[in-house]
């Protein structure tokens, strides 16, 4: 009985997700950017197919002559999982935040969080590495032990990516509420790794273990299903616990604290005024302020490749393409959804005529002083003479200058409100196509411009170019400002819509 409720409570579950999404206000709009990112997955399916079947087996051939390809496959089975997981940061959500709208309803919550975690633990995406491992098998494995050696490798497979999508929850739940739980996902994989490729006798262990699956030996499917049932029962704790403590969070009593009226900004007047406005927003919003320490992580990681390794020498592409990625990353990521975050409370902003383009040129000050963060940090290369000091003053200005005016006109068309509350940060759902193609053309642009006339004049002349045209783009900020301006208020009412809209989503 219990399992014929639980299998009712899960359809409707599914029925609900299926009609919220197609009741978004931007479903329609998001139907080209849906068809692109099928288009991507087509293409990484047909490349992963390719490596399963010609590529991964000559290669596990040729490297071990004496074992079979599969057998190295299964000793290096902690591979796969590990890009997979991080793979899924860019786009799974977690169950704690998904089961909110359901908590008011007569239905246990554990019932509900059970549901979503089933949902993700057999997810279609779990599939995606059959697209590799199907023609692998079917290569390797059929010559041995035929169909029903295929149907268990994959079995096994297909459950290790589930315990990986469960693993991933956990993890993710615990990285948004504090920042440090993202070294549990790297110290584990690195672990499993490192004892994995270092100790032959696990090497040895995880031939044995992946060969089960193959064999159908019970004893391998029982350690998956083991550990299926730990992970499981760990994140329903750790998703309860945390579902009630956001729910709890506007409600429960908090000590007073000093709040900091930062009276530095007073003296630029109503620009000063919506600069605190930009500071307290990144101090109090924890996905504006993760997105900004997520983005300074990615800065130093970058910064000690192409600084204090030699992994990138003599690649002068990686280095232009690195070092103004880094420049650019900060505001690429928070000035996609610009005006998402003002949506929230755009009629207050819409009393006083001229308060948007005061907004407009506060946000600009403000994205050119973070932008100083990533600058200081690529010192490190130049000190370590991996790269010259007006490359790097060249991609400060054609963030500033080339990037940001980019990124600043999608306040012309964003119309989606972004919580203000909301800790976590729903990667890709609230973008338009129109939105990732000026983001990745604002990045790409600059520097094909630059590396194709250093190739032409065989000099310096690109990054001279570039720093030029930053700098007179910067000079002219209150011009495009003003365009930008004028161009919203023609919008105004649509836009109006858009958010009024989006605010209750």
């Amino acid at each position: 009985m219990n399992i014929r409720r639980n299998w009712q409570i899960y359809r409707t579950v599914q029925e609900l997700n299926n009609k919220s999404e197609k009741r978004n206000p931007m479903f329609e709009k998001n139907k080209l950017a849906l068809f692109l990112i099928l288009l991507t997955l087509a293409f990484y399916v047909v490349y992963l197919f390719v490596i399963g079947l010609v590529m991964l087996p000559e290669i596990l051939t040729e490297c071990f002559p004496g074992m079979e390809p599969y057998h190295m496959l299964h000793r290096g089975m902690v591979v796969l999982p590990t890009i997979d997981f991080f793979i899924r940061y860019m786009f799974q959500q977690t169950p704690s935040q998904q089961v909110k709208p359901f908590s008011l309803l007569p239905i246990s919550r554990d019932t509900i969080i059970k549901c979503y975690l089933v949902k993700d633990a057999t997810r279609l995406y779990n599939c995606f590495w059959f697209s590799m491992l199907l023609p692998f098998a079917c290569v390797t494995i059929f010559k041995f032990y035929g169909f029903s050696g295929i149907i268990g490798f994959l079995l096994g497979w297909w459950m290790l990516f589930a315990i990986n999508s469960l693993f991933y929850l956990l993890c993710r739940t615990l990285s948004k509420h504090h920042i440090l739980w993202i070294l549990l996902p790297i110290a584990t994989f690195a672990a499993l790794c490192a004892v994995s490729f270092y100790f032959d006798f696990v090497g040895r262990l995880l031939i044995d273990f992946g060969e089960g699956f193959i064999l159908w030996n019970p004893i391998s499917f029982l350690i998956l299903i083991l550990t299926i049932y730990l992970v499981f029962g760990i994140n329903i704790k750790v998703q309860r616990y945390f579902m009630l403590d956001e729910l709890a969070g506007n409600t429960k009593e908090k000590s007073l604290k000093k709040v900091n009226t930062l009276t530095f900004f007073d003296r630029w007047g109503e620009i000063g005024e919506y600069l605190k406005l930009e500071v307290k927003s990144a101090m109090r919003n924890k996905a504006i302020r993760k997105m900004y320490i997520s983005a300074l992580c990615i800065v130093a990681v970058f910064t000690i490749l192409l600084g204090l390794s030699s992994v990138y020498d003599g690649i002068s592409f990686m280095s232009d393409f690195i070092g103004l990625y880094c420049c650019t990353v900060i505001g690429t990521m928070t000035l996609t959804g610009i005006m998402g975050v003002e949506g929230n409370y755009i009629d207050g902003l819409m009393v006083r005529k001229e308060s948007i383009y005061s907004l407009l040129r506060a946000k600009y000050y403000y994205q050119c002083c973070i932008a100083v963060f990533p600058f200081l940090l690529m010192l490190v290369p130049v000190f370590m003479g991996k790269l010259e000091i007006l490359t790097l003053l060249s991609y400060l200005f054609a963030t500033i200058g080339l990037v940001f005016p980019s990124m600043f006109s999608l306040a012309i068309i964003n119309k989606e409100t972004l919580p203000l509350n909301n800790i976590l940060t729903a990667s890709n759902r609230n973008n338009k196509y129109i939105q990732m193609l000026v983001s990745l053309g604002s990045f790409s642009v600059p520097i094909i411009i630059c590396r194709s006339i250093n190739a032409l004049t065989d000099s310096n002349a690109g990054y001279i170019i570039m720093l030029v045209a930053g700098m007179a783009s910067t000079i002219l900020h209150r011009r495009w400002l003003t365009f930008i301006y004028r161009q919203f208020m023609k919008r105004r009412y649509e836009n109006l819509e858009g958010f009024r809209k989006t605010i209750a989503n």
